[in-house]
């Protein structure tokens, strides 16, 4: 029978082995992801439910709104969840701590005690989850533009439900997530080729109706829709973009071979930076390389010479940033743009932006206010 001293280092070594499996190898997640838990923090509360609610609706609202300038301008979840800090520990003040429907398997109180991480991160899953633009807007923008119809309230309502909610790729994750709860790269393999198959099968389709549209054969338009598909890269005027995402990668793995001692250069990666530019436009210059300069500021100097300095405040400063840049936006439109008398009058930028954009550039072509080639 085994003595209680082997036990007792059975024991030590398990904890050991649990708190090595805690450690990530990650240094940036290392230093800012906790690793302790308080079980009795409030979670689904009355505070979570109004504020992520009023969030959820509040910034949705925003987004379409903006959704419609000429520079179309996105407010991130994070501008919500810097808000409704305050919000929150005001209202763990205020709120009553009485119980309703004390005995029932509906009791709630409005006030469970101090506002908690948990509430917060929750409050930020609703807007983060519903603060776009719908998709489906577009449909009624164009029977209005280009039809100069409008749809009643009521089908409206039901295209933009109909349109927004199911969302179909979801169920892929439903299912594997059932079949394989802890491994997150099968979930991910998973979902992405239940969703590329719709998406890819949804063009496809598309592709198929112009053809009858047009009395091609269904048959002979999927011949030339599959084989085109596939050799219309090597026609195209400029190399085409799969090249490049085939070659980078392999230049930067040649590129650590040569250069072993070159730590930096493994920390590349060109997915990443080539597939960033599908954003262009409405992205600018300007957005990428303020960008650039401040990932590479905080991420490398920062992060290398002032680790707890980075630790505490940059996330923090990140948030800040985001959430700035959304509140200005809001507050400039309301100052200046509101109405036609304090519009500032740009040079050359009035109405939807360039005049000479909307000119025609055929010679001989005449239209009031444009210059004749």
């Amino acid at each position: 029978m085994r003595d209680m001293t082997e036990i007792r280092s059975e024991l030590e070594s398990e904890s050991d082995s649990y708190a090595n499996d805690e450690i990530s190898i990650v240094p940036q997640v290392e230093l800012t992801v906790p690793k302790t838990d308080d079980p009795d923090a409030p979670t689904v509360t009355f505070r979570m439910w109004v504020l992520g609610i009023a969030a959820c609706v509040l910034l949705s609202f925003v987004n379409q709104f903006f959704w419609y300038r000429t520079n179309p301008l996105t407010i991130s979840s994070v501008s919500a969840q810097i808000a409704v800090v305050p919000i929150g520990h005001l209202m763990a003040k205020v709120l009553p701590t009485r119980r309703f429907f004390q005995g029932t398997r509906w009791s709630f109180t409005m006030n469970p005690g101090p506002f908690s991480t948990k509430e917060h991160v929750l409050i930020t899953v609703f807007p983060k989850s519903c603060s776009g633009a719908v998709y489906a807007s577009h449909i009624l923008s164009a029977v209005k533009l280009f039809y100069k119809r409008r749809l009643d309230f009521l089908p409206a309502l039901l295209i933009m439900i109909t349109t927004q909610a199911p969302g179909l790729n979801i169920i892929t994750e439903y299912i594997i997530g059932y079949a394989y709860p802890d491994r997150p790269v099968a979930n991910i393999c998973f979902k992405t080729y239940g969703y590329i198959s719709m998406s890819q099968s949804l063009t496809f389709r598309a592709d198929l109706k112009l053809g009858a549209y047009i009395k091609i054969e269904s048959r002979i338009f999927f011949k030339f829709d599959t084989s085109m598909g596939a050799r219309a890269p090597l026609a195209m005027a400029l190399p085409s973009p799969h090249v490049y995402g085939r070659v980078a990668p392999a230049l930067v793995y040649l590129a650590t071979r040569i250069f072993p001692k070159k730590k930096w250069i493994s920390n590349i990666h060109m997915p990443v930076l080539i597939g960033a530019t599908a954003i262009m436009p409405p992205a600018t210059a300007v957005n990428f390389t303020s960008w650039l300069v401040m990932v590479f500021v905080s991420g490398h100097f920062v992060f290398k010479y002032k680790r707890e300095w980075w630790q505490r405040y940059n996330y923090v400063l990140s948030g800040g940033m985001d959430a700035g840049t959304g509140f200005m936006s809001v507050l400039l439109f309301l100052a200046l743009q509101r109405s036609d008398d304090i519009m500032l009058g740009w040079w050359e930028n009035s109405g939807e932006g360039f005049r000479a954009a909307k000119c025609p550039t055929a010679r001989g072509v005449i239209v009031h206010g444009c210059p004749v080639f």
